[in-house]
């Protein structure tokens, strides 16, 4: 199984990678998604709270509940362990 991974930029919030298996747990595209705001696939109840953990991050790794919103609109839950490196968010 591959891992649910994406590269999130922490300065402009897009993604800069996602792999085929987070694009499909969400009914995209690894190009559609690709460039696109990271705020664009959360439900809008954590978007300020996860833009928020990434501008004040100052750990190498957070465990965070997210949820997320599909293509179809539905959502689905996941517990994300988010590594940062410098400007980016894995």
């Amino acid at each position: 199984d591959e891992e649910l991974t994406y590269i999130v930029d922490t300065v402009s919030f897009t993604f800069s990678a996602v792999s085929q298996s987070f694009a499909s747990l969400l009914g995209y595209e690894e190009g559609e998604l690709l460039g696109q705001p990271f705020q664009m696939v959360l439900a809008q109840e954590f978007v300020q709270r996860s833009l928020r953990i990434f501008r004040t991050q100052n750990q190498p790794v957070t465990v965070v509940e997210q949820l997320y919103r599909k293509k179809d609109g539905s959502h689905v839950a996941t517990i994300d362990s988010m590594r940062y490196d410098g400007s980016q968010c894995r």
